[in-house]
């Protein structure tokens, strides 16, 4: 949709996505229904009141464009190097230091993976083998 679409499009998708379950439900590029400063209605109903079947997969260039509530309800998330302060500083306040200082030196075609563990335990773990898991747009491997 145009970008003037979307707020309506969205809420016409959220009022109906109910009726589904199991479903994952992916956002590409967040930023068309949320920002650091507001959130779709639709969306924060998704995030919050969801129920266990569904899963929400959303991806973001930058993760300071995307509204707390969103960081704070996410399970896992998946980063690639970022050497941006003001992204870092979400990051660093958020997930942790040392997680931030991983993401700044993260080589190309590597990402990091955080999770929320059983009992609430932060963890996460460096995915090198790029050959494995990524394919570029074109359909060629890295």
């Amino acid at each position: 949709p145009r970008p003037d679409e979307i707020d309506a499009d969205f809420t016409i998708f959220g009022s109906t996505v109910w009726q589904w379950n199991p479903l994952a439900v992916i956002i590409d590029e967040t930023s068309s229904v949320q920002s650091a400063n507001r959130i779709h209605p639709e969306l924060e109903r998704l995030l919050r009141q969801a129920p266990d079947g569904v899963d929400l997969i959303q991806s973001t260039h930058r993760l300071v464009d995307t509204q707390r509530l969103t960081r704070s309800l996410a399970t896992d998330m998946f980063f690639f190097q970022s050497t941006l302060r003001a992204d870092l500083a979400v990051v660093e306040a958020e997930v942790s230091a040392k997680v931030a200082e991983r993401i700044r030196s993260l080589p190309v075609y590597q990402c990091l993976h955080y999770w929320i563990d059983v009992g609430g335990v932060s963890r996460y773990s460096i995915w090198s083998e790029s050959e494995v898991w990524y394919v570029g747009i074109a359909g060629i491997a890295a």
